[in-house]
């Protein structure tokens, strides 16, 4: 008696939870038909017993550049193959999707491989508005190129094994540390001594006799950098030239392989770091008799970004005028702001037409241009799509920085995107407010975050906070 009981108690439920409603009680078997709304292949029915469940067809359709999110119900509920049984004729639609809208980048370095990690915490991005990616950082000439080229291809093959979009970031000025044969003209001690090289530094004169030995940077703590690089060079714009190729190469066969329905994978390359001419590399005057003495000798006092040429807080000499001179912008006279905001627009442009000379669109390159004021416009150019920093209250608020905003309205860029950011709350409503202040700002594509998330960037923990307002936003519709 309880066996019959619990059967007509589990049939009931069975009815109750199966397609729609409205069990058909007057046959045991029924036709489950495709609707693929015009994609191809159309899957062929299937007759399926009362209570038993749907196959899943083996292959998805495809609809012209959409791609496939998924089957549903006739009145739009996604249909579950495993638990949904059937009782009546039905018939499943395909939805299709033609790529996010937005993402929201989790940036690392490009040895950091975070594919599954990302889809751990944040699932694919099929189907959805916005999608979260990870940013992959080169260092162009920090390690060798054959060391990037194999770097690049496992993180495009990951890109595709877990359905995660990338950001690829080539940064050819910030690092250079592996092509002493470049910036040695100095110390005959170790690998790629050239007096020559005096020619691929920045000097602080309009004469190669003042060449830069040694640069400084501050990312949260002061650190030594080799010189800034003199960057209209011939010797250094060669070198540009040869890795940027090689990695564009790569990245420009791989999208192109792509079926029309995963080129979303590639949310884009930005071709340069932030560039900034004497912000993210300067030179303390008399900074070459430092050169051998221990760090602890350096200066701490940092820079005024706004107080150009020299970026000087009162101890900061100003560099440029090999780049300026090797440009032909100027080669005598006073070094100013504004030769400098050029010599920033027309190296950016240098890069641009490189990346010109491939298969991927304007609408997925970008250049990151840095400093204040003027600086900023390097970035704006007819062959790329700009993209800034954020931080502090311009984190908070992307509208509160007035002179990117200001030049928006001068570009004619499909897209912009906020190449960093990064806020220190630990309430998932700033996370999440941030992003959408920048999101909502039009054409804004990507939000690069340059903190930690999930254990990147140098991160140990899980950010709790920063998950959550992300996986808050992932629910947007734009």
């Amino acid at each position: 008696m309880k066996t019959k009981i619990i059967a007509l108690m589990v049939a009931c439920s069975l009815a109750m939870i199966s397609c729609g409603g409205n069990e058909d009680i007057s046959k045991d078997v029924f036709t489950v038909t495709f609707d693929t709304d015009g994609g191809t292949p159309v899957p062929e029915p299937q007759q399926v017993a009362r209570y038993d469940f749907v196959q899943e067809p083996a292959e998805q359709p495809s609809r012209g550049e959409e791609s496939f999110s998924g089957w549903y119900t006739q009145t739009g509920i996604k249909f579950n193959f495993k638990s949904t049984p059937v009782t009546k004729d039905i018939t499943i639609k395909a939805h299709y999707w033609k790529g996010p809208k937005k993402y929201v980048i989790i940036n690392d370095y490009d040895w950091s491989y975070l594919q599954q990690k990302v889809h751990t915490y944040f699932g694919d991005s099929r189907g959805k508005d916005v999608a979260v990616g990870q940013g992959v950082l080169f260092y162009l000439f920090e390690r060798p190129l054959e060391t990037h080229k194999v770097t690049l291809k496992k993180q495009l093959a990951l890109s595709e094994q877990y359905d995660i979009p990338l950001l690829i970031q080539l940064d050819p000025i910030t690092f250079w540390d592996g092509v002493p044969e470049l910036w040695n003209w100095f110390d005959p001690t170790i690998a790629g001594y050239n007096e020559a090289n005096k020619e691929n530094v920045e000097w602080t004169s309009w004469s190669s006799d003042d060449a830069v030995k040694i640069g400084w940077l501050n990312w949260g703590s002061q650190i030594r950098l080799k010189p800034m690089a003199n960057l209209f060079s011939k010797a250094y714009q060669a070198a540009v030239k040869e890795r940027m190729q090689a990695m564009l190469s790569i990245v420009s066969n791989w999208y192109d392989s792509l079926p029309e329905s995963k080129k979303y994978l590639l949310v884009g390359v930005k071709i340069t770091g932030e560039l900034g001419v004497g912000v993210n590399n300067w030179y303390y005057t008399g900074g070459n008799d430092l050169y051998s003495m221990d760090k602890s000798k350096d200066p701490k006092s940092g820079i005024n970004m706004y107080n150009k040429p020299s970026r000087s807080n009162g101890e900061v000499s100003a560099i440029g005028y090999a780049g300026v001179k090797s440009a032909g912008i100027k080669s005598s006279g006073t070094l100013t702001g504004d030769d400098i905001a050029e010599l920033e627009r027309r190296f950016t442009l240098f890069v641009s037409d490189i990346a010109d000379d491939y298969s991927i669109p304007r609408e997925k390159l970008f250049a990151h241009a840095g400093g204040v004021d003027n600086d900023l416009a390097a970035c704006i150019n007819d062959k790329v799509c700009p993209a800034w920093s954020f931080y502090g209250q311009d984190a908070t608020d992307a509208s509160n920085a007035t002179y990117c905003m200001s030049l928006l309205n001068e570009s004619n860029a499909p897209y912009w995107g906020v190449a960093e950011w990064a806020i220190g709350s630990g309430d998932s409503a700033d996370w999440s407010s941030g992003i959408r202040n920048a999101f909502k700002i039009n054409k804004c594509r990507f939000l690069s975050i340059y903190t930690n998330v999930i254990g990147n960037n140098n991160g140990k923990i899980v950010n709790d906070a920063a998950v959550a307002g992300i996986k808050e936003v992932q629910n947007d519709t734009y």
